[in-house]
């Protein structure tokens, strides 16, 4: 409780940070508590392909596919649209391919499935 009383007591003096965007915040706490270093660019790896592999496998999970069915169909879908983004960021002037956002894509497709694929054991 005392660190994010003394993240939230610091945000916005030091650094010049939004106070709209939760990405920003997230990455000001993370920073400030010191666990990871992880860019905004991976956050945002990680949540697209997060909403992605949830959408897929419960819409998979809606249509009476089993846990492993859906849970690959998320996996394929998120890591699909990943991939695809990177591949645009290479194509792209001054840009390159950047493995560690293929990881954050990966994990982001990973625990979207998890929790989308869910749906699947509540309809059987």
């Amino acid at each position: 409780m005392y660190l994010i009383y003394r993240c939230l007591a610091g945000f916005g003096k030091s650094e010049n940070l939004g106070i709209g965007s939760t990405t920003r915040l997230l990455t000001y706490f993370w920073r400030k508590i010191g666990v990871m270093k992880i860019k905004q660019d991976h956050l945002k790896h990680f949540s697209v392909c997060l909403a992605v592999a949830f959408s897929a496998s419960s819409i998979e999970a809606g249509f009476g596919a089993s846990y492993g069915q859906s849970f690959v169909a998320g996996i394929i879908a998120g890591g699909a649209i990943g991939v695809g983004k990177e591949y645009g960021d290479k194509c792209a002037p001054g840009n390159k391919w950047d493995w560690s956002d293929i990881a954050a894509d990966i994990a982001g497709s990973i625990v979207g499935s998890a929790i989308g694929s869910l749906f699947s054991l509540i309809n059987h």
